[in-house]
């Protein structure tokens, strides 16, 4: 049976190689536990298949060992695998409380495991807020104009929260937190260009491991990635060329979306904002739409006024550009140049607009 644990991250196993055998000592409290009950410990993430098992006696528990390497593994109990704690054995003395109100439970005690635990402090504080302004606005029946203000705060505290777990990485870079953070969030969170910088700061027996030096590769590779020509009908039938398309402007955003797309309207006011304000700069916008229905598709584009170029095979998932680039969740955006350089990917609202307005203004 799977079971989800989760405290404010989803986390996934990583190991981490260090040089000798060191000990470590985890003195565990428990609420909402009982004398006797089994705890699992683990270092599947996703599974929760145990590796090791405790028993909680006078409230409490005492994991201990030698490691020659820093796991991230988490604690849960048999009963309730809702009572669990992530953290990263790692060598000297590891505190744990794990409590019964899912997201209370804390780790403290080695350097690692003290700046993990204020990193998920940080996510939990910032999706509470957010979370508290979806209720508020999504769910009383809001207008329009209250929901779209809602919608500008939750982008700020995400941003607020990025460059927090990014502070988090670079406060971290030395050891295996920095690392951990650098694979595990994705282009949403961490940009290519602040990924490989990270990168370039790890010591160099972390920046030559595999999984490393295959990322720096890939995103160095992104960094000059160039668009391949391809083309596809527009509202009339015709067939467009996107590089032909894409050289009349300065600056590009390919925006990929369809009409079902709750998220991808939302969007579509502040890129509508975006491109009336910086056209005449340069900026041109081509929309790739994933819709099947054509007649859905262009009154779409007629009611909002998407005075932009607009493509599309009608054909959803199965449209060629989304395979050729890969792209699983929309809205998805692209900003190329003028000779089809790619500048950035999967920017969304206000960074996308801060993004197309610096590039505009070099």
């Amino acid at each position: 049976m799977k079971h989800v644990f989760a405290v404010g991250l989803v986390i996934f196993p990583l190991l981490f190689i260090g040089c000798q055998s060191k000990k470590f000592r985890v003195t565990g409290t428990t609420e909402g536990i009982k004398n006797n009950d089994t705890l699992f410990v683990s270092t599947d993430m996703i599974e929760g298949t145990p590796s090791d098992t405790l028993i909680v006696k006078d409230g409490g528990f005492i994991y201990e060992g030698e490691t020659d390497s820093t796991r991230l593994c988490m604690i849960y109990c048999k009963n309730r695998p809702d009572i669990n704690i992530p953290f990263f054995i790692e060598p000297g003395n590891i505190n744990i409380h794990m409590k019964a109100d899912v997201g209370k439970s804390r780790v403290s005690g080695t350097l690692i495991n003290d700046e993990w635990q204020l990193l998920t402090d940080t996510v939990n504080m910032y999706g509470k807020q957010i979370n508290n302004i979806v209720t508020q606005a999504f769910d009383n029946g809001s207008s329009s104009e209250q929901q779209d203000a809602a919608m500008v705060e939750i982008k700020k505290l995400e941003k607020q929260l990025n460059k927090s777990i990014i502070r988090t990485a670079e406060r971290n870079i030395q050891n295996e937190l920095g690392y951990f953070i650098i694979n595990y969030y994705d282009d949403e969170v961490i940009s290519n260009e602040e990924r490989l910088m990270l990168i370039k700061k790890l010591p160099e027996v972390m920046r030559n491991r595999p999984r490393i030096k295959q990322m720096e590769s890939v995103l160095l590779e992104r960094s000059n990635m160039k668009l391949p020509d391809f083309s596809m009908q527009d509202l009339e039938g015709n067939s467009v060329s996107v590089l032909s398309e894409i050289s009349k402007h300065k600056i590009t955003i390919i925006d990929f979306w369809a009409t079902w797309c709750a998220p991808c309207m939302q969007e579509m006011p502040k890129l509508k904002d975006t491109f009336t304000r910086l056209k005449d700069k340069g900026l041109g916008i081509i929309g790739i739409s994933l819709d099947t229905n054509a007649k859905a598709w262009r009154n779409t584009i007629t009611k909002l006024q998407l005075d932009w170029t607009h493509l599309s095979e009608l054909n959803g998932w199965e449209n060629s550009a989304v395979k050729m680039f890969n792209i699983n969740a929309i809205p998805f955006t692209l900003v190329v140049d003028n000779n089809g350089k790619v500048l950035q990917a999967g920017l969304r609202g206000e960074e996308l607009s801060e993004f197309v307005q610096q590039r505009l203004d070099e």
